[in-house]
């Protein structure tokens, strides 16, 4: 039974490893992709980009602070709250056309 878990967490741990450097190099050859693009597969990469430049902010944001979880939460309502909800509003209207 414990190598089983054992194997698990292996595995887990490479797919976790993988997926990393998946998205790395993703981000890596998104400038080359972008410029190749014409019109709305440029607007779609244009916000896409704007969409992972916010993960990134984010992320510095809960690495750099010793926040415990309510003030983390707070700070991202006030940064970020109006952003987020527009944009899935925006979504949730381009689902239901």
């Amino acid at each position: 039974k414990f190598e089983n878990e054992s194997k698990d967490k292996s595995i887990y741990r490479d797919l976790k490893k993988n997926s990393s450097n998946h998205m790395y190099s993703y981000r890596k050859n998104f400038k080359n992709t972008y410029a190749k693009k014409k019109g709305l597969k440029k607007l779609d990469c244009y916000c896409e980009k704007k969409i992972f430049n916010n993960i990134d902010k984010i992320q510095k944001l809960a690495e750099s602070g010793n926040y415990d979880k309510k003030t983390f939460k707070n700070i991202l309502i006030k940064k970020y709250g109006y952003k987020i909800i527009l944009s899935s509003l925006f979504l949730l209207l381009g689902l239901i056309v």
